[in-house]
């Protein structure tokens, strides 16, 4: 333990007298093992842990299926009905226990400013299933599961302490969830948000007949209901699986489709482990390619510390000499050589929790929307706020710094055994060159060149594949959305069920309406259903029926999106009318019905240009049960759904001829948009008190969360690419600086003859230009073959661009030069008669 400790001292010694060579090894190391150990954290967080309930194992969901009679194509799941969901339960045997969820986003009145929450209508045994006692009070009981009787609720102890202060009095307090009361009897743990993943408050899964319509758990084939079980000791997935199968038959037989509405589909049930339920197999997918992806970053590093390490031995070889003259032994000094591994991989597993931290809070701070456009679900995105770098991590780094510092010092270490003593020690000095017997080396290109050239091949493709990603997002942020997006601020509204019906949702939307023109520094006020580049989702659609009273064939009949809006709605988001006109005063309720189209959609139905004048039939969407409208305007196209897809056909219908009294409302102001908020809220809650607002933001950042999917992939990739780059160009220097130590002799020699040092300084820089010239002509090579992978996520640059090759290029061979420069100037910088006498 003595020479262990003792060689221990030495190694940390000899480190710190090299400290380029030590922070270089370290910078190399906390790169790629910062870089594996944030991957880690996620696929932690994601896909090791075990759900946060008692016995997840034990857990299952439980769901209907729905499938063609041919049963080719896999069925779809589906939730149940309470009606069926009773059924279930009452038939199932593998089950200890069943509870039903749903979640509906509601408003919260009663407690100060109305909110818009998020809220799951749940079973009695819920919150006992899942293992999640309530901090304060009580959960849910048999009591409370009666239909129609008193509403209880339990809210999350974020919202108790957010809006209450954390008093423990809010037990038996009234809220109001839309404008039914319901009674606080409980507070759930901090962190549990439910199994939707975003829950604030919940209520029993009875209370939809109050919250919802009475017969909203009476209707057999009204399938809302999801179901999570506790499966009982013993049973296994086989057994589950047959059992639902059973069960299926047996639900199936007791609730028969009505015929008018029975397409032969086959009904059946299914189960499978929450855990399995609950992640989603792309973001699995994902994060397994990715932490693969950077786990190929290791190798790299590794091969860049071994050649650093054969050069920092090659400079050793007479001091090792003299400890294998004294007698020091083969193993003592393979020990002292990978001691040294050992303390580098340790200082760079700690120096990259740094980057490691960073990229993990820079990933999980960012907006959900961004995460849920690459298919990360609001179940997983809760999951996902709790990564960080803990000692499941930090152990990671560890472990993954041990095995590098065998992978990079195994071969110097053992390279040390093999000196010949009498011969190094008569060279001296000169055995820097690796002496005269080397002599016939010295020209030849190192060893490391071919893997240096690789890691630039590499590192050239993956730049290449940044650059056109940054420049497919520099073409959509030029795609014209439709709308002009400075000073507009954009928020939604939905009045409680049942608030407002057919013949007040008009008066009630103009009185919004007008306190929101009365506010200082708004130029106009409108009303709509949808938010223009609103991503995937977009807004409802339809289809023509019938254009002036033609039936269109249902195989060719165009989809449309269809709008509600208000008479200002065009002129608050700034889109331009190209013929006819827009909504005003005439166009109410009990008025001709009338429609305007966007020009995609003027030009398909009316190729001649006259739209103006014609009627269309929308499927049976609005218009108060009169399906058909007069077009009296034509408008631009706007973009609702993904920036890359051509606009679709679009109809917008007045506001005053539609009953729905939700909407997204359009302010254009003359100053900062989010400064009116406040006064917003006040307008808002002028008209009614009970109506919070709620997806507040502006025009220019809705376009920011439709940009995110490609703002993220071009940063990842673009992260990558920059390390690997890095890494490359300390390959570059790692095998130079080798190569100027294997050929001191000759350099020096070069310069005792009258080579002057630039002559010197430019042979080192040839070699090293030569290999990343290689390198990257290999990288170009490569990012041509593999331009097609990228094609599906570019938009406005081809996959093979060659203004991005060429830039790419400059770029990698700019930073190899850089790379190159030190090593050709220490080697311009020998000193010859030191070289000689040593000789």
């Amino acid at each position: 333990m003595n020479s262990l400790f003792t060689d221990l001292r030495y190694a940390v010694r000899g480190l710190r007298k090299s400290p380029g060579y030590t922070s270089l090894c370290v910078l190399t190391l906390a790169l790629g093992i910062g870089a594996n150990g944030a991957i880690f954290s996620l696929v932690d967080r994601l896909m090791l842990r075990p759900l946060p309930f008692a016995q997840p194992d034990r857990l299952a969901l439980a769901y209907m299926t729905n499938g063609g009679s041919s049963g080719n194509a896999a069925p779809d799941r589906l939730p149940w009905s309470y009606p069926k969901f009773e059924a279930f339960a009452h038939a199932q045997g593998v089950f200890a226990q069943l509870a039903p969820f749903v979640s509906d986003s509601i408003n919260l009145t009663g407690a100060g400013a109305p909110e818009r929450l998020e809220m799951e209508m749940v079973g009695p045994d819920y919150f006992h299933l899942l293992g999640v006692p309530p901090v304060i009070g009580r959960g849910f009981g048999g009591a409370d599961a009666k239909a129609g009787g008193p509403v209880v609720a339990m809210v999350g102890e974020g919202l108790w302490r957010r809006r209450f202060g954390g008093d423990e009095s809010i037990l038996g307090r009234t809220l109001h969830l839309g404008r039914v009361p319901v009674t606080v009897v409980g507070v759930v743990p901090a962190g549990f948000h439910g199994l939707t993943g975003e829950a604030e408050v919940w209520v029993p899964v009875t209370a939809a007949s109050t919250l919802w319509y009475p017969e909203a758990l009476s209707e057999e084939h009204n399938h809302f209901l999801e179901v999570v079980g506790r499966l009982r000791p013993g049973v296994s997935r086989q057994q589950l699986e047959s059992e639902m199968e059973r069960i299926g038959k047996v639900v199936a037989a007791a609730f028969p489709v009505p015929a008018q509405i029975d397409d032969g589909s086959v009904w059946g049930a299914g189960g499978v482990p929450l855990a399995e339920a609950r992640r989603d197999p792309f973001v699995r997918r994902a994060l397994v390619v990715l932490l693969a992806a950077v786990g190929a970053v290791l190798p790299i590093a590794c091969a860049n510390l071994a050649g650093l390490a054969t050069a920092r031995a090659a400079s050793r070889r007479r001091d090792v000499a003299v400890r294998l003259a004294v007698g020091a032994s083969g193993g003592r000094l393979v020990r002292m050589a990978m001691l040294e591994s050992v303390v580098l991989a340790l200082a760079g597993a700690v120096a990259g929790l740094v980057p490691a931290v960073a990229l993990v809070r820079g990933l999980t701070a960012m907006r959900p929307e961004a995460l849920g456009a690459w298919g990360v679900r609001s179940t997983e995105l809760h999951d996902l706020a709790g990564a960080t770098v803990d000692w499941r991590v930090a152990t990671f780094c560890g472990v993954v710094a041990l095995l590098t510092s065998i992978v990079f010092g195994l071969g110097p270490a053992l390279a040390s055994r093999r000196l010949q003593v009498v011969d190094d020690l008569r060279k001296g000095g000169a055995s820097l060159a690796g002496g005269a017997g080397h002599g016939r080396r010295s020209g030849r290109r190192p060893a490391g060149s071919l893997l240096v050239a690789g890691q630039l091949a590499v590192a050239t493709v993956l730049l290449m594949g940044a650059g056109l990603l940054m420049r497919s997002l520099w073409a959509l942020q030029r795609v014209p959305v439709g709308v002009r997006t400075e000073h507009v601020l954009t928020f939604a509204v939905t009045p409680a069920d049942g608030a407002y019906g057919e013949n007040t949702a008009g008066p009630f939307h103009e009185r919004l309406l007008e306190r929101l023109r009365a506010l200082p520094g708004v130029e106009s006020a409108a009303l709509g259903t949808c938010v223009p580049a609103a991503g995937e989702s977009g807004c409802n659609s339809t289809r023509v029926m019938s254009v002036d009273a033609v039936a269109v064939p249902r195989e060719s009949a165009p989809a449309v999106g269809w709008h509600k809006v208000s008479p200002d709605y065009f002129r608050a988001l700034g889109v331009p009318l190209r013929a006819g006109r827009t909504f005003d005063a005439r166009d109410r309720d009990g008025s001709r019905r009338v429609v305007i189209l966007n020009e995609t959609a003027a030009r398909r139905l009316f190729p001649r240009g006259d739209a103006v004048g014609h009627r269309v039939q929308l499927g049976t969407m609005g218009l108060n049960g009169e399906q058909h409208g007069e077009i009296v305007g034509v408008v631009a196209d706007v973009r609702y759904r993904r920036l890359q897809d051509e606009p679709r056909l679009e109809a917008y219908l007045p506001d005053a001829q539609v009953t729905l009294a939700g909407s997204t409302a359009f302010l254009r102001t003359t100053g900062d948009p989010l400064a009116l908020v406040p006064a917003v809220r006040a307008a808002v809650q002028s008209v009614d008190r009970d109506l919070p607002i709620y997806r507040v933001r502006t025009m220019k950042e809705q376009l920011g969360f439709a940009l995110s999917k490609a703002r993220f992939g071009s940063l990842l990739l673009l992260v990558f690419a920059a390390l690997a780059m890095g890494l490359a160009a300390v390959g570059v220097y790692g095998v130079l600086s080798q190569s100027v130590d294997a050929r001191r002799r000759e350099i020096g020699l070069r310069l005792a003859v009258g080579a002057a040092a630039r002559e010197v300084e430019g042979l080192v820089l040839r070699q090293g230009m030569q290999m990343a010239l290689a390198g990257t002509l290999a990288g170009v090579a490569l990012s041509l073959a593999a331009g097609g992978v990228l094609r599906s996520l570019l938009f406005g640059v081809p996959a093979r661009d060659p203004s991005t090759l060429a830039a790419t290029a400059v770029l990698l061979l700019g930073v190899a030069l850089l790379a190159c420069l030190l090593p050709a100037r220490r080697a311009a910088r020998l000193d010859p008669t030191l070289l000689l006498r040593q000789e």
